[in-house]
């Protein structure tokens, strides 16, 4: 009857080795991406999933470290990580506070910003970063009821978001191509 634990207890010390080895591996060389990795960042996801349903945001922070360090070519990761951020904790719902929303915002941005730098797919994390500049933050910094107060308004957001549809195109993104440029009409004042 005892021995029935003995594979879990296997598994988990194997995924234990897989994220300190990527914890501790130098992250300047390009190294070649382990299955046995991928399946650990997944569940390091799960892990985030769940701190973040517990309201357990610091716990949740620490897996997606994690899952980022056993998986940075993934686009994935790093949109889930930057959603969160922008979209969940820096809604109006979870932060009144205009600047304090701005900082979460842009802490998301930046994280996809790393993440061009090391995904297999820097392409699509352009067009993501575009896509929410000029359909999300570009809206939200022209909203005539509670602007949001983005660094050089709304106009700024259009154009980084310009930028990161340019980009995506030029790396072979052709749905950036596809993306309106302009969300809605700048106020006259």
């Amino acid at each position: 009857m005892k021995a029935r634990w003995i594979p879990s207890l296997l598994a988990l010390a194997g995924i234990a080795c897989i994220t300190l080895a990527a914890t501790l591996a130098p992250r300047d060389k390009p190294q070649r991406q382990s299955p046995l990795a991928s399946f650990a960042a997944s569940w390091q996801w799960v892990q985030f999933d769940q701190s973040i349903s517990r309201g357990a945001w610091e716990q949740a922070y620490l897996h997606a470290d994690r899952a980022l360090a056993l998986d940075p070519a993934s686009p994935g990761g790093w949109t889930t990580l930057a959603s969160h951020l922008i979209f969940l904790r820096g809604s109006a719902q979870n932060e009144p506070d205009g600047l304090k929303r701005v900082a979460w915002m842009q802490a998301g941005i930046q994280v996809l910003t790393e993440g061009i730098e090391k995904t297999r797919d820097p392409a699509e994390l352009h067009l993501i970063l575009g896509q929410t500049l000029t359909y999300y933050i570009e809206v939200l910094a022209r909203s005539e009821e509670s602007p949001l107060p983005w660094p050089g308004g709304a106009e700024a957001a259009h154009e980084l978001g310009l930028h990161h549809f340019a980009q995506a195109l030029a790396l072979g993104n052709l749905r950036a191509g596809d993306m309106p440029k302009v969300t809605s009409p700048p106020h006259d004042h």
